[in-house]
């Protein structure tokens, strides 16, 4: 309790001394570097007792507050399933959009592959599209996503 009541007075001493530095000084261009030089101090001072921490004993405890072990497989898993999953809803909303531009309304399902790092292989386009829309839609996939032809699957009622 006396190391932190030390502490706290250091703290508080460099910010009276940074304030009376700074309204002892009247010229504005060497107030910038009182300013600054007394910023420093602050935050060294502040920082100080930064190295002396003990954060391995903080995270054992932690995680005994949680009662349950650190499971790197469990934070593996639920990382690719976020990746697969925010991959997924932007592709799909990519696609969305692009469609959106070119004046037709369409709903995409991505499927994605099994890999470490997930990309888009197959598409499923649900909507109402013209023989012009189809045409660059199909091409923008082909194209902007490298999903070929063979694996977009177009559920569509043609529009005039």
């Amino acid at each position: 309790m006396e190391g932190l009541r030390t502490y706290l007075s250091c703290v508080v001493a460099v910010c009276l001394l940074a304030t009376l530095a700074m309204a002892m000084v009247q010229q504005e261009r060497i107030r910038g570097v009182v300013r600054l030089i007394s910023g420093l101090l602050v935050v060294l001072v502040v920082l100080r007792p930064l190295p002396s921490l003990d954060l391995t004993g903080l995270t054992e405890k932690l995680f005994s507050i949680g009662g349950r072990e650190f499971d790197e497989e469990a934070v593996q898993r639920e990382y690719q399933a976020r990746l697969r999953e925010n991959i997924k809803r932007d592709t799909e909303h990519y696609i969305e959009k692009k469609a959106e531009e070119l004046g037709a309304f369409v709903r995409a399902e991505v499927e994605l592959n099994d890999e470490e790092y997930p990309i888009p292989v197959a598409v499923r386009l649900i909507g109402l599209v013209n023989h012009r829309q189809f045409t660059e839609l199909s091409r923008f996939v082909r194209e902007g996503l490298g999903i070929p032809i063979e694996r977009q699957d177009w559920v569509m009622d043609e529009a005039n």
